[in-house]
């Protein structure tokens, strides 16, 4: 599953993969420029090895080519700072808590999302802790229909 958050809102955002290669990271990125209908100027992420290989301490050629083609900047989390990944991990286990809690059996992928993006138009429907307003209606419209 790959979940993108954005941080003021706490809109949260996810798709349904197979694998976790750089076809899918790419795709799930553009599926959310997509419902987000723009750009983050800044990215941040929490250990995903088809962005960063940690070993060599550098991001990944073709992940440099993406971001560079749609123009955002980037950085990743350091390992052991949980300070710097709250949101992410705490998005990730409430998406999975949430929207597969109840159910967790699908038929297919396809259906999973299917669910995924109901679950998802709910939760992104609620007031969010120390914030004013809920994400925008327009990104749900998107999501559902996709």
């Amino acid at each position: 599953m790959a979940v993108m958050v954005l941080t003021w809102s706490l809109f949260r955002f996810a798709r349904l993969y197979y694998h976790e290669t750089q076809q899918e990271v790419i795709d799930a990125h553009i599926q959310f420029f997509c419902a987000i209908q723009a750009v983050p100027r800044y990215i941040y992420y929490d250990n995903l090895r088809a962005v960063y290989d940690y070993s060599r301490k550098r991001f990944q050629d073709s992940y440099l080519r993406f971001a560079s083609h749609y123009g955002y900047s980037y950085e990743v989390c350091n390992p052991v700072s949980p300070h710097e990944k709250g949101i992410d991990e705490e998005s990730i286990s409430y998406i999975r808590r949430n929207a597969f809690g109840e159910r967790s059996s699908f038929q297919s992928i396809e259906e999973a999302q299917q669910w995924l993006n109901a679950s998802l138009e709910r939760i992104n429907s609620l007031h969010v802790y120390r914030r004013e307003k809920t994400p925008p209606l327009r990104y749900f419209k998107w999501v559902s229909q996709n």
